[in-house]
C-alpha cells in the first residue's frame, strides 16, 4: 500500500508542477487543457489512499488506531486537516470551467496544493 500512496503523491505533485510551468510560460504544444483533469484524478487517488490509511489504522492493532486517532484529533490536528484540504479538496475546484480556464487559478491552485505537503515532506513535521 505504501508504494501506491507514494506513486499517487508523486503523480499529483508532478502534474501540479507541469500545470504551473505550462500556465506561466503559455505552453500550448500538447493538450494542456487535459492537465487539470489529470490533477483532479491524482487528487482523487490521493484521497483514496488517505481513506485506505484510515481503514487499515482502525482495523489494525490498537496502537495504530490510537496513533491515527491522535493524528486527526490530537495536538497537530491542524496539520492533518490542512493536508486533507490542500491535497484532496482544493484541486476539485478545477471542476469549475471558469477556474480551469483562467491561467491565474491554474497557477494558484496547484501551488497551494503542493506547498504544504512539500513543507511536511522536507521538514518531517507531521
Amino acid at each position: 500500500m505504501i508504494t501506491f500512496y507514494i506513486i499517487a503523491g508523486h503523480i499529483f505533485r508532478i502534474t501540479a508542477i507541469v500545470i504551473v510551468i505550462c500556465s506561466l510560460f503559455k505552453v500550448s504544444r500538447f493538450p494542456v487543457h487535459l492537465l487539470p483533469y489529470i490533477f483532479i484524478a491524482a487528487s482523487t487517488v490521493c484521497a483514496l489512499a488517505y481513506i485506505w490509511e484510515a481503514v487499515v489504522a482502525f482495523r489494525g492493532n490498537p496502537f495504530e488506531s490510537y496513533t491515527y486517532n491522535s493524528m486527526i484529533f490530537g495536538n497537530y490536528w491542524w496539520a492533518y486537516w490542512t493536508m486533507i484540504v490542500s491535497v484532496v479538496m482544493l484541486p476539485h475546484l478545477l471542476w469549475f470551467r471558469s477556474l480551469r480556464a483562467s491561467r491565474r487559478w491554474l497557477v494558484i491552485i496547484p501551488l497551494i496544493s503542493i506547498a504544504y505537503p512539500f513543507y511536511v515532506f522536507i521538514s518531517g513535521f507531521a
